[in-house]
């Protein structure tokens, strides 16, 4: 019978339960950010995305159920250091219980980190699974999602010294 790797699975399930977080906190943050129109608009594009992401992520879950997929012991070392970032979604669940609303440079940077982070995950999990269409989509919005989070970085000036961090690879 198939059987897929439960690592595989697990990171699934892991993507799936990040975006719906994700979602929720980049909505809050855009009712939060109301009176600067370029990064509420923004957080509500990011937060439709991960909603429409969530859908496809469960939609690969299904895929990748009914295949036959086995895991390197090193990829699957590999899937699990990558993990997306707990830093973020610490951070999405403390904003939920009141506490201070996060400054906008410390928001962005949070955002281009959690982003980029995300889109490098999600290229591995592709790596290992191989090409597939709806995992494609989903890379190719988190590049459009890490550019833009750097864009509205750069109009300020605190960040310049990131520069080197920011090759998408």
């Amino acid at each position: 019978s198939m059987s897929v790797d439960p690592i595989l699975l697990k990171c699934l399930d892991f993507a799936i339960k990040a975006e719906a977080k994700m979602t929720l906190f980049y909505n809050q943050m855009a009712l939060a950010y109301s009176d600067d129109k370029e990064l509420m608009d923004l957080l509500l594009m990011l937060s439709m995305d991960e909603a429409k992401h969530q859908i496809e992520f469960r939609q690969l879950k299904s895929t990748f159920q009914n295949a036959e997929i086995t895991l390197l012991p090193e990829e699957k070392d590999h899937l699990l250091a990558m993990l997306l970032p707990q830093k973020m979604l610490n951070l999405a669940e403390s904003q939920f219980s009141g506490n201070n609303l996060l400054n906008r440079d410390d928001l962005m940077l949070g955002v281009f980190q959690f982003e980029k982070e995300s889109l490098n995950f999600f290229k591995a999990i592709m790596e290992i699974t191989g090409e597939n269409p709806v995992l494609q989509k989903i890379i190719d919005i988190e590049k459009k999602h890490v550019l833009a989070a750097k864009k509205i970085i750069t109009t300020g000036t605190r960040y310049t010294s990131l520069e080197d961090s920011w090759d998408l690879g």
